[in-house]
């Protein structure tokens, strides 16, 4: 597809994903508008920042495409997605033509929860057991629930287990993190998750926008790796010893996305874990 000229709108801008995402649709030459909690300078006339701190009204510009990234720093367990809930609908009532607009919500695999065993297509009930993965759901279905009403076109990317450089909050970053600071791990080899690159994950995205439709996508690569073979492929790619402490954590055993659903579209990941990660390494000691 051709993004030059296109008006989007990323919402989590600041974020891990959004900022890979606001580099690369610049970079393709979309004019890009980013809405954040955080103050961001990027210097390119083709990006404009917001800063919303609270549920307030916003007055927002048409865009064809919005990218909704953002997550919830203030989840609680008496009312989990309250803060994103009332950010969605503010942006929601915001939209001037929701007819026109394209809105992808990067939801997580975590929703499946308990209904987690080998690969999970779309159509398995969601089970989410932590508040963050009902607090994605409530958001999903607070975008179904307008879209429906307002005939807009709603896809939801549940993601799951996302790296890169720069990312600091998964598995793949921590272990590197403990390899590197020679410390400790806890860690459940036996665990099994697919992980999926950023740059695979900003093109799935991407597809989907151009591609998808109404409804829910899972955006994985649809290979599962355990844990103690993460370890194996981490220390040879870094060419160290990650000192482990054995657990057996009682939680989802086994999380691997059925991308089928995507693959019709047209879509398929790229990026081989293994040599992603020797780059990784290069990239860190560059």
């Amino acid at each position: 597809m051709d993004w030059i000229g296109k008006k989007v709108l990323v919402l989590g801008s600041t974020g891990f994903i959004g900022q890979v995402l606001v580099s690369f649709l610049l970079s393709q030459g979309s004019i890009v508008t980013g809405i954040s909690r955080n103050s961001f300078r990027l210097d390119n006339p083709n990006y404009n920042h917001i800063i919303i701190r609270s549920a307030d009204k916003i007055e927002l510009d048409n865009y064809k495409y919005i990218f909704h990234l953002a997550g919830n720093k203030e989840i609680t367990l008496e009312d989990p997605g309250k803060n994103i809930i009332d950010f969605t609908k503010v942006i929601l009532a915001s939209l001037k033509e929701p007819t026109k607009t394209v809105f992808i919500f990067s939801s997580s695999c975590s929703v499946y929860g308990e209904s987690s065993n080998g690969p999970i297509d779309e159509g398995q009930k969601p089970m989410p057991i932590s508040v963050y993965a009902q607090s994605k759901l409530l958001v999903e279905k607070t975008i179904f629930d307008f879209a429906k009403k307002n005939k807009m076109r709603a896809t939801v990317a549940r993601i799951f287990n996302v790296y890169g450089e720069n990312e600091k909050t998964s598995i793949i970053s921590k272990m590197i993190k403990s390899l590197t600071d020679k410390t400790a791990f806890s860690l459940d080899s036996g665990l099994v998750r697919d992980f999926i690159h950023v740059e695979d994950l900003i093109s799935g995205l991407l597809h989907l926008a151009e591609n998808g439709d109404y409804g829910v996508y899972n955006l994985g690569t649809g290979v599962g790796t355990n844990l103690g073979e993460l370890r194996n492929l981490i220390e040879k790619a870094f060419n160290g010893k990650i000192q482990v402490n054995p657990v057996c954590n009682v939680q989802i055993r086994n999380s691997v996305a059925n991308i089928k659903k995507i693959e019709k579209s047209g879509w398929y990941p790229v990026v081989n874990l293994g040599e992603s990660l020797k780059i990784l390494n290069k990239e860190l000691i560059n």
